[in-house]
């Protein structure tokens, strides 16, 4: 992640380069996972739980495989992730992931099972309450709501972090160039869960929260 505070924070990247689905990637993370005051943060690929899938798997054969790949993907990738789960639960560090709300993964059997059995907490972050707007000329600077669920095990993460739409402005539609937009965070929401996981670093309780902290 970027933002101005992430220089006060040691973050290493795994990306497709590092190949997630690896044992030795794995083992990688999870030695650099040593205490409560580190974090995990899953921004896995969500491309085949799109809940527009069932439309483009109409489309013939070779989409339908094109699908099922990258659900084959998401099983490999979600395998490590709670590997690497498991162990920050051990060491009582941070984990925190997102897809989008209507991402189907959220449903998938092993997900909803894994998060029961260790009792995460899932919220709703909306886009547009952390500043994410249209680019495109005709909708320049109108709010886009692009939805995500995050999942915790830190009660204080989602007390900082969870924000959703006001209900009191229109949205333009998450389309075209601006769809690409919505891929990534805006910084506001970068900033924002950089204090999320200090403050669950710091090991502050809800109740002792205090916005002025935030600033």
């Amino acid at each position: 992640m970027i933002g101005e505070r992430a220089k006060d924070s040691n973050i290493i990247r795994v990306t497709a380069k590092k190949d997630f689905t690896k044992n030795s990637t794995v083992k990688w993370v999870m030695d650099e996972i040593k205490c409560h005051r580190d974090a995990a943060l899953g921004s896995l690929p969500c491309v085949g739980g799109c809940s527009f899938q069932y439309i483009n798997a109409l489309k013939g054969t070779a989409t339908r495989e094109n699908i099922k790949a990258h659900w084959a993907l998401f099983r490999r990738l979600w395998s490590s992730f709670t590997k690497v789960a498991r162990h920050v639960f051990e060491v009582d560090a941070t984990l925190l992931w997102e897809w989008p709300s209507r991402c189907m993964y959220w449903k998938d059997d092993k997900v909803v099972s894994f998060i029961n059995k260790h009792n995460l907490i899932c919220f709703r972050v909306d886009g547009c309450a952390y500043g994410l707007k249209a680019a495109r000329p005709s909708h320049a600077g109108v709010p886009m709501l692009k939805s995500w669920t995050f999942c915790t095990n830190k009660p204080i993460v989602k007390k900082i972090l969870a924000r959703e739409c006001s209900g009191d402005h229109a949205h333009a539609r998450v389309e075209g160039p601006d769809t690409v937009r919505t891929q990534s965070y805006t910084t506001e929401l970068v900033d924002r869960i950089h204090i999320a996981l200090a403050a669950a670093a710091d090991g502050i309780a809800v109740e002792d929260w205090n916005e002025n902290k935030a600033k």
